[in-house]
């Protein structure tokens, strides 16, 4: 039985002798013709007893996913990827803004409560007034800044919604 020579049979022509190891080796389908020593005839691999372990599940091959919707998913992937890494971009600056204006809120604070209270380190400021409008004016700009930037993102993640959900603009998240 290991010493058996074994050739598989194709519409029109015949390839081995093989080992029952090497055809371990390869991907047999049910349907595949085999002849050994002591068969009449071509017969299918799960007809022959000792062979019937070896086959392995070959799916069929996908018809119903033509080459043109192939195409169109992969330019939808490339739109949604370009969308998803300038909207994360607008998102990342609008954190960033937000951090900004929260440090220049709290330096603002600080100087209006030195002028307030007339207790100014002379190492620290001379100005605090000035000091205190131009930190809480920057904060407001930064503020806006992030907000617009916000804004962007949710524009850019509604199109990304309108291009999965092929413009009737109804998403999951």
């Amino acid at each position: 039985m290991y010493n058996k020579k074994y050739f598989l049979g194709f519409s029109d022509h015949w390839v081995g002798p093989y080992t029952i190891n090497e055809l371990r080796d390869l991907p047999l389908a049910k349907t595949n013709k085999i002849w050994t020593e002591g068969l009449k005839e071509w017969a299918d691999i799960e007809s022959v007893d000792e062979l019937r372990g070896l086959i392995n599940l070959i799916p069929p091959a996908l018809t119903s996913y033509d080459e043109k919707q192939r195409r169109e998913d992969y330019k939808i992937d490339y739109v949604v990827r370009g969308l998803e890494d300038v909207g994360e971009r607008y998102l990342n600056y609008s954190y960033v803004f937000q951090f900004l204006s929260a440090v220049l809120l709290i330096v603002s604070v600080l100087a209006g409560w030195y002028c307030i209270f007339a207790y100014p380190p002379a190492f620290i400021c001379y100005n605090c007034s000035a000091i205190f409008v131009l930190t809480f004016f920057m904060c407001m700009a930064l503020v806006v800044l992030g907000f617009l930037n916000w804004q962007k993102y949710l524009e850019i993640k509604k199109k990304i919604c309108d291009v999965l959900s092929g413009g009737i603009g109804r998403c999951d998240s």
